[in-house]
């Protein structure tokens, strides 16, 4: 709708009113901090997830990326009480594998546009109505942070035929949840 003048009105549910980065690492903070996750482990996840999203962003270190990651998982695969991963043959190649699928989503461009990519400046041309829905309890787009900055993008752009609701105790899926967790999510 920011380049097509054709488009008659815009629904957000759950949009993102940052760039991905950013949601990522609330994200993080808000989904450690309902699991009951130290601040210093919450900290520490924040600082992994800002040096991923630097490689992505500058295009610069990532062999040393990849072996963190190959680490990381050797890591968590010898802690992991999983009977099937003790036992696996092969264990090399399937962790090989996860580091491979792991880097190619980093780099894809989806991915790095995605941390990148400022949704305000698209909504600071908006002039048509827009509707933006909202989970109270999503853990992935926190309602309150995303509604006030589309708010502010679609003022800037002078368009005052918008609607902001925040739905009380919907999740991201817009389903009631208690927490807002992912793992109340109802497949």
């Amino acid at each position: 709708a920011s380049i097509d003048k054709n488009v008659n009105f815009i629904i957000l549910m759950a949009a993102p009113g940052d760039n991905g980065s950013n949601l990522i690492i609330e994200q993080l903070k808000k989904i450690y901090k309902l699991n009951g996750s130290s601040d210093s482990m919450i900290t520490a996840e924040v600082k992994s997830a800002e040096k991923i999203h630097n490689v992505i962003i500058s295009d610069r270190g990532w062999d040393e990326l990849k072996n963190k990651i190959r680490t990381d998982i050797k890591e968590r695969i010898s802690r992991s009480s999983n009977s099937q991963l003790a036992e696996m043959e092969n264990k090399e190649i399937f962790i090989e594998n996860l580091v491979e699928n792991q880097m190619q989503n980093y780099k894809s461009a989806w991915f790095k546009s995605f941390l990148t990519n400022q949704p305000q400046d698209h909504l600071k041309k908006v002039k048509c109505p827009v509707l933006a829905l909202f989970g109270e309890k999503d853990t992935q787009v926190d309602a309150k942070n995303n509604s006030e900055k589309i708010k502010k993008a679609l003022k800037s752009a002078k368009n005052s035929r918008y609607s902001i609701k925040i739905i009380e105790n919907a999740n991201h899926l817009f389903q009631e949840s208690k927490t807002g967790l992912p793992k109340e999510y109802y497949l």
